[in-house]
């Protein structure tokens, strides 16, 4: 099989099969890149990113991938894909069309064995009504439908309200004047 469920995570799943589909959804963890004197080499996409892993302010892109697979023995044609964002994020990007936060791709034809890989890009709206600091399982949903069945797996990310920075206001020596001789500036 082209993945393995995981029971009891705290997140999700590792992917869902359901008869002769399978998908599996991910999250480019934005800390996992290597860099070289060229740039970044490598990116890993993760399952979820917990309370202990990259937290995601407001304006700060998201990549997910989504992986569906006929793990069938015939050709499937009008795979169905929808991915539902949550509140917390905006869509950028992706090859389908985005209505009422819910994405949908379809995939024309695919063979027994067969994966294909979806990348969806979004960007994390103001936080600025959160009703705390730091706020996890915040869990986009991938589906997929073929042949009556549907297959669907999670992907969770933690988002932080980051504290306005308030500067002191700065110190003065003497008190600005405010006698007539000071009208010629107003002028």
């Amino acid at each position: 099989a082209p993945c393995t469920p995981s029971y009891g995570a705290t997140y999700g799943s590792d992917c869902i099969e359901s008869g002769n589909i399978s998908i599996n959804k991910v999250i480019l963890d934005p800390k996992s890149g290597v860099q070289t004197k060229g740039g970044l080499t490598s990116q890993q996409f993760v399952e979820n990113l917990g309370a202990n892993d990259t937290h995601f302010v407001a304006g700060q892109e998201v990549t997910y991938k989504i992986i569906v697979t006929n793990i069938g023995t015939k050709t499937l044609t009008n795979v169905l894909v929808q991915d539902y964002l949550p509140k917390e994020i905006s869509f950028v990007s992706g090859e389908g069309k985005m209505i009422d936060n819910v994405f949908t791709t379809t995939i024309a034809s695919l063979n027994a064995g067969q994966s294909q890989e979806i990348v969806l890009k979004g960007k994390i709206t103001d936080l600025s009504s959160l009703n705390t600091s730091v706020l996890c399982n915040v869990t986009n949903k991938a589906t997929m439908t073929a042949e009556d069945k549907i297959a669907e797996d999670n992907a969770a990310l933690c988002v932080e309200k980051t504290a306005m920075t308030v500067y002191p206001a700065p110190k003065t020596k003497e008190t600005p004047k405010t006698g007539p001789e000071a009208l010629a500036l107003i002028g």
